[in-house]
């Protein structure tokens, strides 16, 4: 009975342990997240003047950390409204090497078409099958030569045609009335 014990505790005590084995000794940070930046630049927005260090001490920590993410267009817009230097964008854009800064981009753009196809195409209102249908239709052109893609490339090819049709008897074309001579 002793003997079980002790292994239980023992088990025990290996199973917490594990997990900071597989820390490791670094206490060095990773690199800079779109949450760090985000959260730092918003703090700065209740304190005008302190937006000028946020830059600098975002700067520094880009060009030493790196980054673990890519900005979208619309998102790199956002922080620059944020007041965000040119030259930290700069340091955010080159954070990544650019072919898996490009590959990350190509990734998100997919998985944006994709869920605004398949977040509307079931749904009743116009405006969101139209939605559906301009990202399938999009989709299938940027993507109808990668292999990887081909289920997803050919049911939205068997489906863009319904879609299609159920967006033209849901507007119906606008008839001009003339006027009598």
């Amino acid at each position: 009975m002793r003997f079980g014990g002790l292994v239980r505790c023992l088990l025990l005590g290996v199973a917490f342990a594990m997990p900071l084995i597989a820390q490791g000794k670094s206490d060095a940070p990773g690199p800079v997240t779109k949450l760090e930046i985000r959260s730092l630049f918003e703090a700065s927005q209740d304190h005008p003047e302190t937006i000028e260090q946020t830059n600098r001490e975002l700067l520094a920590a880009v060009k030493t950390r790196g980054v673990d993410f890519v900005f979208s267009k619309e998102e790199e817009w956002s922080l620059s409204l944020l007041d965000a230097s040119e030259e930290l964008l700069e340091a955010i854009r080159e954070g990544l090497p650019a072919d898996e800064r490009e590959w990350r981009l190509k990734v998100a753009e997919q998985t944006r078409l994709y869920y605004d196809f398949a977040n509307n195409y079931r749904k009743y209102d116009i405006q969101s099958r139209v939605i559906a249908l301009e990202a399938g239709k999009e989709f299938v052109r940027l993507y109808q030569s990668d292999e990887a893609l081909r289920e997803i490339v050919d049911y939205m090819n068997r489906t863009i045609p319904q879609l299609e049709r159920t967006v033209r008897s849901m507007n119906p074309p606008v008839q001009v009335m003339r006027r009598p001579n």
